[in-house]
């Protein structure tokens, strides 16, 4: 999913050079593992889960 979504492994000169890129990728890595959460919530609910649920608000 992570890959899927665009995300690419950083490296120590990425962490140093580009704090923006490294973000953005550590923001789909999380993005990426919580979709995983989000389908186990909606097979266990057998519905999608509510916002409020999921936790959408710990996502930027």
């Amino acid at each position: 999913m992570y890959q899927e979504l665009g995300g690419k492994s950083v490296d120590r000169d990425t962490w140093v050079n580009s704090p923006e890129e490294t973000q953005r990728q550590w923001q789909l890595s999380r993005l990426a593992t919580e979709s995983l959460r989000y389908l186990q919530l909606q097979e266990a609910l057998g519905q999608p889960p509510p916002a409020k649920k999921f936790g959408a608000q710990r996502l930027t």
